[in-house]
């Protein structure tokens, strides 16, 4: 019996070590947290993996509080590629593709009530319309933020990057397409909110070497990618690691997410 009872003891170890990073040394760097949906969705109950809710995604940004972790702008983390910025505290950039209205709706008020700014990624062709890619069925997409929408998120002091015009797979189109695509988002956005845009957010994490170069040409000094990981000073800013928070991560799972870059295997 003690030898069994020693067997699952150990089994139940080895599982636990591969389910979840625990094990490995928590890593100094700069954490961008990836954010898609802030709601319950559609009420079954079942969990999705980009779509936080509201109650899971206040904890998570209490916890940061706790821990002493500050919101950094864009501007900040590219002076921190470039060796320019030290930070006394911990920072973290908070990230949302897509442009979701629930990100207005939810996810702002939580951000505004911990301290926390945040960067929210656009796709230009569906401002104020509902999208494609969450096309499920029968179903119509998800409902995007309008262009009032984002202009408050300026005025209060969020920050605003690019996720393309359609949100196209940059990779898998022509080179002409990558620039339309980069080079008139950028525009619309500028034009519309009268802001500065200075990076872009690659659609479904996306990229290679000619769309950073084109990125980089069309005027995005950070590019960022879905890679998980935490940045060091070295990395390239073109190819920003970040970590995904999913509908169905566990307490467990945001706090090594954080500390260690990824919370398994």
């Amino acid at each position: 019996m003690h030898i069994i009872i020693i067997l699952f003891a150990c089994i139940s170890f080895i599982w636990f070590s591969l389910r979840f990073n625990w094990w490995r040394i928590p890593r100094k760097g700069i954490r961008v947290l990836m954010y898609h949906k802030i709601s319950l969705g559609l009420g079954d109950g079942k969990k999705e993996k980009l779509r936080v809710s509201p109650e899971d995604f206040s904890r998570q940004m209490r916890y940061l509080k706790e821990k002493g972790y500050k919101s950094i702008s864009l501007k900040e983390l590219k002076e921190y590629f470039e060796g320019k910025k030290k930070f006394d505290f911990h920072p973290v950039v908070l990230s949302f593709d897509d442009g979701y209205k629930d990100n207005y709706l939810n996810a702002v008020p939580i951000l505004r009530e911990y301290g926390f700014s945040a960067v929210f990624f656009i796709s230009t062709a569906y401002v104020g319309k509902d999208n494609l890619w969450d096309i499920n069925g029968k179903d119509g997409g998800e409902p995007m933020m309008d262009w009032n929408e984002i202009k408050a998120l300026c005025g209060q002091g969020f920050e605003i990057g690019s996720h393309t015009v359609t949100h196209a797979d940059l990779t898998g189109i022509p080179r002409e397409e990558i620039v339309k695509e980069l080079k008139d988002s950028k525009s619309a956005l500028e034009s519309k909110l009268g802001v500065k845009i200075t990076a872009v957010s690659y659609p479904f994490g996306h990229y290679n070497g000619e769309v950073m170069r084109i990125a980089s040409d069309t005027g995005y000094p950070i590019g960022i990618a879905t890679r998980h990981g935490i940045n060091a000073e070295s990395d390239n800013p073109l190819a920003v690691k970040r970590i995904l928070i999913r509908g169905y991560d566990r307490r467990l799972d945001f706090i090594l997410n954080v500390t260690r870059g990824r919370s398994h295997i």
